[in-house]
């Protein structure tokens, strides 16, 4: 398994069964420069939330019309897209994928600052029979099993759980690894180095990753 960063909290992550994209927002084409030709590669995209951020529209749409790629994503994200492929998650679903397992579940996106209602979000763990990634998207907990390998976790600290809380529901989980998303956006930006060094003697290697660096299992 070979897990690469992108722009905010998106991860590509990909296997000897499948390619997945957790999460592209407009910050991976707008600010990080990719194109929806880099990700023709891409079997299956997972949307948790259809905030601008995690779910670009446009771009997700029109690698739908480069090929059939499976789109897995809570029903509100999906009256925005048309892809044939499509398919509705909800909490507490267990689907096969390619030979990969995906297991959804609840998340807790925190309040918005503008005063509007946050929306439901639905977190992922692909399991490729090898190794395993759990991706909450935004949360303000981490709602996997202590038998994940790798974990996302959201610092921010608006809207998600910040640095202090993410480690210490880490260290509970004790993943393999832990890689810090959603600091990089520019309205709440957060230093993934305070993340990192709240673990540093625990169990869990922290793994902070600039756009494109990625770790392999």
């Amino acid at each position: 398994m070979k897990i690469i960063k992108h722009a905010q909290s998106c991860l590509e992550v990909l296997t000897k069964k499948a390619n997945f994209l957790i999460d592209p927002g407009t910050y991976v084409f707008e600010d990080e420069g990719k194109s929806v030709n880099e990700f023709s590669h891409i079997d299956a995209i997972i949307i948790t939330h259809p905030h601008y951020d995690h779910f670009d529209e446009k771009n997700i749409q029109e690698l739908c019309s480069i090929k059939d790629v499976a789109v897995f994503a809570p029903s509100d994200a999906l009256l925005s897209i048309k892809c044939d492929n499509s398919h509705e998650v909800r909490d507490g679903e267990h689907l096969e994928f390619n030979g990969a397992k995906l297991v959804f579940s609840q998340s807790k996106h925190g309040p918005l600052p503008n005063g509007k209602s946050a929306p439901d979000v639905i977190g992922v763990k692909i399991n490729d029979g090898a190794n395993s990634i759990y991706s909450p998207g935004d949360s303000l907990y981490l709602n996997t099993d202590s038998g994940t390998d790798v974990i996302a976790v959201p610092i921010s600290g608006t809207v998600t759980m910040d640095a202090d809380e993410g480690a210490k529901q880490v260290e509970k989980l004790s993943p393999r690894f832990a890689i810090p998303i959603h600091f990089d956006n520019p309205a709440y930006p957060a230093d993934p180095k305070i993340f990192a060094q709240k673990l540093k003697n625990s169990r869990t290697e922290a793994r902070v990753l600039s756009w494109g660096e990625y770790i392999t299992l």
